[in-house]
C-alpha cells in the first residue's frame, strides 16, 4: 500500500443547489442545503485513501463542531491524522466553503480560509517524520504558500514526488523554491491558461497543451519549474505534458449532477497510482475514472469513488 502525504486545508463545505447560479446583485431561491466535510486537502486525502492508498494528514482545525466532525470523518475514512492540530484561539473558526450549485453540475465557490491560515512551517516541523518512506506529497494553496514550500522541501529530501493543485490560482509567480522542488502541477483548463499567462506575462493564445509548455519553458529559461504539467479537460479527459511529448487519455461518458469534487478525485486517484508505479498512460486513465465517478453524485466527499467503483468502470 503506498503512501501519499497530504498538508492541505480542512473545511465545512455549505451547499446549496438553486435552478442556476444567481448573476451579481441578485437573489436565487433554493432548492436545497446540505454540509459535508470538504476542503482540497481532505477531499484529496479522502480520494488517495480511497484509491488504495495509505495516507497521513498534515493540517490545521478550529475549536468547534465543524473542526469535531472533520476529525472525525479522517478517523472514519482510516487517515492518520496525527499531524492534524488545533488553534490555540477559538475565536478562530474551521476553515467553511460556501458553494453554490446549479442544475446542470456547475458551481461558485466561496472559502473562507479560518484555521488553515494557521498553519505554519513549525506544524511541519513537528510531524516531519510522516514523510518517512513516502510515495507522495499532494499540496493545494488553500494553506499558506511557506508551509507549502516547506512541505514540499521535507517530501524531496525523503524522496517522495511532490504533486501540486495551484488552485486557488495565485495573484503572483509561485515561489522558486516551491517551483524547483515540484514533480508535477495538475491544472484544470481554466488553470493552466492563468498560470502560464501569469508566468510569461503574455496572453495565451494556443491550447491547453501549448499553455502547459510555456509553463515548462520556465526551465529551459534557467527558471525553477515542474518535471510536467497535467492538464485535466473534463469530459475531454486529461493530457500529461512535458516539454517534448503530450500523452492524452479520453475521459469517460457520465452524466454529470455535481462537479464539485472531480478535480480533487483525479488528483488523489493519480498520486495513488503514480505511487504504485503505473506507467503514465495506466495512471491517468484511472485517475479519469475517479474524476468521472465524482461527478455523478451530488456533494464532494460522497462523491469520491471507491478502488471497486474506479475498477468497475475501468472494466465496463
Amino acid at each position: 500500500m503506498p503512501k501519499i502525504v497530504i498538508a492541505g486545508s480542512l473545511n465545512m463545505d455549505l451547499v446549496v443547489g438553486a435552478s442556476r447560479l444567481p448573476r451579481a446583485g441578485e437573489t436565487v431561491a433554493g432548492l436545497s442545503f446540505a454540509t459535508f466535510e470538504g476542503g482540497k486537502g481532505f477531499n484529496q486525502a479522502v480520494a488517495a485513501r480511497r484509491a488504495g492508498g495509505e495516507v497521513v494528514f498534515i493540517g490545521k482545525l478550529g475549536r468547534d463542531a465543524f473542526g469535531d466532525r472533520l476529525a472525525a470523518a479522517l478517523a472514519a475514512e482510516g487517515i492518520n491524522a496525527a499531524g492534524v492540530s488545533r488553534v490555540s484561539d477559538p475565536a478562530i473558526s474551521t476553515g467553511v466553503a460556501s458553494i453554490t450549485v446549479d442544475s446542470s453540475g456547475s458551481n461558485t465557490i466561496v472559502v473562507v480560509p479560518g484555521a488553515n491560515f494557521e498553519f505554519s512551517p513549525a506544524d511541519l516541523e513537528q510531524a516531519a517524520g510522516a514523510f518517512q518512506d513516502a510515495g507522495a506529497l499532494l499540496l493545494q494553496l488553500e494553506i499558506p504558500l511557506a508551509v507549502c514550500e516547506k512541505a514540499a522541501q521535507l517530501a524531496r529530501q525523503a524522496g517522495a514526488k511532490v504533486i501540486l493543485t495551484p488552485a486557488p490560482v495565485p495573484n503572483q509567480p509561485l515561489p522558486p523554491g516551491l517551483l524547483a522542488a515540484l514533480d508535477l502541477l495538475v491544472l484544470n483548463e481554466t488553470e493552466v491558461r492563468l498560470m502560464a499567462a501569469l508566468s510569461s506575462g503574455n496572453q495565451v493564445l494556443g491550447d491547453e497543451i501549448e499553455a502547459a509548455r510555456l509553463l515548462l519553458g520556465q526551465a529551459d529559461r534557467g527558471q525553477p519549474g515542474p518535471g510536467a504539467v497535467v492538464v485535466t479537460l473534463g469530459e475531454r479527459g486529461a493530457a500529461w505534458v512535458t516539454l517534448d511529448k503530450a500523452i492524452t487519455t479520453p475521459g469517460f461518458t457520465v452524466h454529470p449532477v455535481d462537479t464539485t469534487a472531480a478535480g480533487d478525485s483525479f488528483t488523489g486517484a493519480l498520486a495513488f497510482a503514480l505511487a504504485e508505479n503505473l506507467p503514465v498512460p495506466e495512471a491517468l486513465r484511472f485517475a479519469n475514472a475517479a474524476g468521472a465517478l465524482a461527478v455523478t453524485k451530488p456533494g464532494a466527499y460522497p462523491s469520491i469513488p471507491t478502488n471497486a467503483e474506479i475498477t468497475q468502470i475501468l472494466n465496463s
